[in-house]
């Protein structure tokens, strides 16, 4: 198969989706870390944000792994555009129970309704800090939009669970997209990806409840 035949086969799509994922899972645990230094209070929340600030993180970094799970939920998007209007891909049949397989076939959903908080979350945060400029105190931004909101803080627990089925499922489809997963590697490539979308989801939504309650 040519390059080109490659890059616009079935096979082609999927890798190219499973390595643009794996922005996503990168760029996700890199956030949470982010994240997690809020605990600590305004004097380490504000030090990393002005780290995370720096030039080569700015300008190097952040756009290389946003770019990146960027491209994986808009061409996500256009893949479920396109096979609604023909006949839906077929992902590799094996019983990976209920709960993987209403992952697989809802990925389009779960990926529009995570770029839809992302948009709103750059509105309320990244843009304010990086674009705009003028905040004086990110921690009380960050802090604060969860106090005066119980609301806002509901959207994103729903996200953070809706976050990690999305990413649970990816995770290791991703390994079984790009031929790096056998049979025999699959159980723990599940229990791993569990692992991880443990960790992620759990970890956001304990920001989410220290802001609101103990901050």
């Amino acid at each position: 198969m040519s390059k080109a035949g490659f890059s616009t086969s079935s096979v082609g799509r999927k890798v190219f989706m499973a390595l643009t994922g794996a922005f996503l899972v990168v760029f996700m645990l890199v956030h949470l870390t982010c994240n997690l230094f809020v605990v600590g209070g305004a004097e380490y929340y504000n030090a990393m944000t002005h780290f995370m600030g720096t030039p080569i993180i700015k300008y190097a970094l952040q756009p290389v792994l946003a770019l990146g799970f960027i491209l994986h939920i808009l061409f996500g998007l256009y893949l479920a555009v396109k096979n609604s209007m023909s006949r839906p891909i077929n992902y590799k049949n094996a019983n990976y129970g209920a709960a993987s397989s209403w992952a697989s076939r809802y990925m389009w959903l779960t990926g529009i309704i995570i770029f839809g908080v992302i948009v709103l979350h750059m509105a309320n945060y990244w843009y304010k800090i990086q674009i705009v400029g003028g905040v004086e105190n990110d921690y009380e931004l960050v802090v604060n939009l969860f106090k005066d909101s119980m609301c806002y803080t509901i959207l994103y627990i729903v996200w953070f669970v809706i976050l990690g089925v999305h990413l649970a499922h990816g995770f290791w489809s991703m390994f079984q997209t790009t031929g790096q997963a056998y049979v025999k590697w699959l159980p723990c490539l599940q229990k791993l990806a569990l692992a991880y979308c443990a960790v992620v989801s759990l970890g956001f939504i304990f920001v989410a409840l220290w802001c609101r309650f103990i901050a």
